[in-house]
Formats: structure tokens, sequence, C-alpha cells
């Protein structure tokens, strides 16, 4: 419940930022970008965690909505970067080992609406 509840926060705080304020400045969009590197590493242990786990259906579709939600700001970052700033390549969360079980582990259990976030980000990291 705790996971559902910080997950669902999470994802409507990135829904309703405005990109644009954190890349005005250079420091700041320095420091936003790690803050979602960060974030993305929090999902990462998050995922590798849940897959030592029994499948738990709820807790798959919370994380993969956190990573594609994570996903689509870090997209709208690629658009709106600052001319003098060194894009740095903002990494998928999830390695390509747990990607590949998780893959598997929807394949088996995995609900339509598990299945469509998990085709959605294959579309869109592969």
């Amino acid at each position: 419940m705790i996971l559902k509840i910080t997950i669902e926060l999470l994802i409507i705080l990135f829904e309703g930022m405005q990109v644009f304020e954190y890349t005005r400045i250079l420091p700041i969009h320095e420091k936003f970008i790690n803050c979602l590197d960060e974030v993305g590493n929090a999902l990462s242990l998050l995922i590798n965690k849940s897959l030592c786990l029994s499948h738990n259906k709820t807790v798959i579709i919370i994380l993969l909505s956190a990573v594609q939600s994570l996903n689509e700001i870090q997209n709208m970052f690629t658009y709106y970067i600052l001319k003098n700033a060194v894009p740095k390549k903002l990494l998928f969360p999830i390695l390509n080992d747990p990607w590949q079980q998780l893959i598997q582990r929807i394949t088996n259990f995995g609900e339509d609406n598990c299945k469509i976030i998990m085709v959605l980000l294959k579309i869109l990291f592969i």
C-alpha cells in the first residue's frame, strides 16, 4: 500500500511538472537531470527486489507505471535542453537481465494493462 501511494505521488509530480522551469539555468538543469538519474536508480532497485518475490501483478503494474512516467519526463528533457548544456544520455532504469526477466514474467502471468505498459516501454527503449 505504501509503495502504491508513493509511486502514485511520484507520477502525479512528474505529470504536473513544467520542464521549461528546470531547463533555463544550467546548474538547475544539471541538478534536475541528476535527480532523474537517482529516481531511475531507485526504480531499478525496486524492480530488482520485486523480481526476487513471487509474482505480484499490482506491484509490477505500479513499478512499470513509474518507469513509463519517468521515461516521459526524460524524453521531454531531450527536447528542452539548454544550448550550452552537455547532453547527458538518460538511461532506461531497468538493466537488460532484469528487463528480460520482467518481460518473461509479464508474458506468463501479466494482465492486459501490464502487457500494454510493457509494450509501450519496449517501443520507447528498443
